[in-house]
């Protein structure tokens, strides 16, 4: 009989709170905010984490090819490794192997991955005090199916994945995946599946990714208001606008330019990118790559690059209120 193994790898939450916010603690009430801390990589781990990228850019490029130019996309690519790195850990032969290659780990033993993958894991959750990352891994398998219990434990080592004996053709399965969802996203996605899965089903590997950040600069909510949005279908749209001065993590390469908006320690921020005006965002998505990557967010460089000239930007920003 035929079997499938469905991953879900994009349940993302993203909240971006203001500290000033009314429904949220006020300043006073947050943690101290630690001193920013770098993850500590080895030689081998900084490659993987460069090849991740280039998974992540090709994840985008592929995906916003075969979807529909006027949809809006939002993709977890470390949602996705995570999914497919958990699915490393029952491979072997040419599945394992073209595993690998597509996440760009070729030739990288599995132990080594999965040290890494559990390291960064680890890592996010202590970055800032003030953010909350959370990672959450499981895997659903058909009763009466057998799997090995290696893959079993190695990814409950590695990805603290909780495992689920179901039957996927009983309706409380549906509401126990569904409620799994809601947990581990604080709420915010309340399910994933309308319907059972196909009745040929006999595991699923999910990865649900929660991240909830303070501005380290908030927006100020007496400046949002509506304002006429243009999309690239050249649609307009009236949205929620948050708006701010002065931006200084500001850079401009090529057809594109680009802002950088930090929350709390400025270990993680948010990067927004804006074509040129007369430059679709196909033309952007494809020319996504590594290097392109980092010339984009090389905030200091190019501040570095103003200061000696003796240029002064004054960045205002408008962006239409996140609400992930």
């Amino acid at each position: 009989m035929r079997t499938k193994v469905v991953l879900f790898i994009s349940l993302l939450c993203l909240f971006a709170c203001n500290k000033n916010d009314s429904s949220l603690p006020l300043s006073n009430d947050l943690p101290a905010l630690i001193p920013r801390q770098d993850i500590k990589l080895s030689t081998v781990e900084q490659e993987l984490s460069f090849q991740t990228n280039s998974f992540a850019f090709n994840l985008l490029k592929t995906v916003y090819a075969n979807e529909q130019a006027q949809k809006n996309l939002l993709l977890s690519p470390l949602s996705a490794s995570f999914t497919f790195l958990m699915l490393n850990n029952g491979a072997s032969g040419n599945t394992q192997e073209e595993i690998q290659q597509t996440l760009g780990y070729d030739g990288i033993s599995r132990d080594v991955i999965n040290v890494y993958a559990q390291k960064l894991v680890g890592a996010m959750q202590n970055l800032d005090s003030q953010t909350t990352v959370e990672s959450a891994n499981s895997i659903w398998i058909q009763k009466d199916f057998q799997v090995i219990d290696a893959f079993i434990q190695l990814n409950k080592q590695f990805f603290e994945a909780d495992t689920k004996i179901v039957d996927f053709e009983e309706k409380a399965t549906l509401n126990q995946i569904n409620g799994w969802v809601n947990e581990k996203t604080n709420g915010k996605i309340p399910s994933i599946l309308n319907s059972l899965p196909d009745p040929l089903t006999r595991m699923m590997l999910m990865n649900a990714l929660y991240f909830k950040g303070y501005w380290k600069d908030p927006f100020d909510k007496k400046l949002t208001t509506n304002v006429v949005f243009h999309t690239s279908a050249g649609m307009e749209q009236t949205v929620p606008t948050m708006m701010q001065n002065d931006i200084s993590s500001y850079t401009r390469v090529g057809n594109s330019s680009a802002v950088e908006l930090p929350f709390g320690n400025e270990a993680f921020s948010l990067v927004v990118v804006l074509p040129g005006e007369d430059t679709p965002i196909s033309t952007v998505v494809e020319q996504i790559d590594n290097d392109w990557w980092k010339e984009i967010t090389d905030f200091d460089k190019t501040a570095f690059e103003m200061a000696a000239q003796k240029r002064a930007y004054r960045v205002h920003l408008e962006i239409p209120r996140l609400i992930l």
